[in-house]
């Protein structure tokens, strides 16, 4: 069942890339069309994967980098970058891995999924606010960018970057991999983890690095929020629960969902290019919901 859906998402993708670059008029829109492809499957595969960590490391079946608040804090990092004319990639990298550190740090102290969500909710709450002063003094800059890059706007990019990130998520999905038998361990819990010989830090260390890879792709398209957590649990209801199957075929389906609303957001209100967020939020806010009344770790 597993190899059959991943053949069937891993032709949909192609076909639909293919319609999504080859529907644009003209040489150069196709390019253009090329840059946001890489970008779309880039952080959809990324988010997705990274999700599917979280919640397997912190034993959590709602987290993930979005609502923990380090997507949120990578916008900042990056927004701070911009306007302090510093390398915005390098500080939402450092922002996203302190929040991630704060997160583990937290997991392991308070052992309380709950406040765990609400820790993230504070987080993005904060950042957030400190997102729109920076926008609102900024000169060159408006709220409606400050808006639309915290609901994850994706826009073309010199085609070497975008290529660049895409090898990045890459290496982000072969890391994961490589470490999958220590992330199944450490969703047993700490006891048993470490009888199997992995300690939590080495949890610690595979979080930082998943998240210091969301806060670079967010640093160029913003926060696309609930992929990471609709993704791995939708597909764990399948059966989908070692994380070497899990994260090669969250990967795929993240990749394929967020290209599918970034089309959308492309076509709905022509010629206006809505944030894919929007449309990931509409869809898994309900999802999320049912997933927060359902969970027996949240309560």
């Amino acid at each position: 069942m597993q190899k059959k859906l991943l053949l069937t998402e891993a032709v949909l993708t192609v076909l639909i890339a293919l319609a999504f670059v080859f529907s644009a008029n003209g040489e150069v829109s196709r390019n253009l069309r090329i840059s946001e492809l890489l970008l779309a499957v880039s952080i959809g595969g990324v988010l997705s994967s990274s999700g599917a960590v979280f919640q397997k490391v912190l034993q959590n079946p709602l987290a993930d980098p979005y609502i923990l608040g380090i997507g949120s804090s990578a916008v900042l990092g990056s927004a701070i970058g911009s306007f302090l004319n510093l390398n915005k990639e390098v500080l939402s990298c450092l922002a996203g891995v302190l929040t991630s550190a704060t997160v583990c740090f937290l997991s392991d102290k308070i052992k309380n999924p709950y406040r765990l969500i609400l820790f993230g909710v504070a987080v993005g709450a904060f950042t957030y606010s400190l997102l729109i002063l920076l926008y609102a003094v900024a000169p060159s800059e408006t709220i409606y960018d400050a808006v639309s890059f915290s609901l994850g706007y994706i826009t073309p990019t010199e085609i070497t970057k975008s290529l660049l990130f895409f090898l990045l998520s890459v290496v982000h999905t072969a890391v994961l991999l490589k470490v999958s038998r220590k992330i199944d361990a450490l969703s047993l819990g700490e006891e048993l983890s470490y009888l199997s010989g992995v300690s939590f830090k080495e949890g610690t260390l595979i979080l930082a690095f998943s998240s210091g890879i969301v806060s670079i792709l967010v640093s160029q398209v913003g926060i696309i929020g609930f992929i990471g957590i609709v993704v791995p649990n939708a597909l764990k209801l399948v059966g989908i629960t070692d994380f070497k199957n899990l994260g090669i075929t969250a990967t795929l389906t993240g990749a394929l969902s967020v290209l599918v609303f970034h089309w959308i957001s492309r076509g709905v209100f022509r010629p206006e290019i809505l944030p894919v967020g929007v449309f990931t939020a509409l869809f898994g806010t309900p999802i999320f919901i049912y997933l927060l009344t359902r969970s027996n770790k949240v309560a």
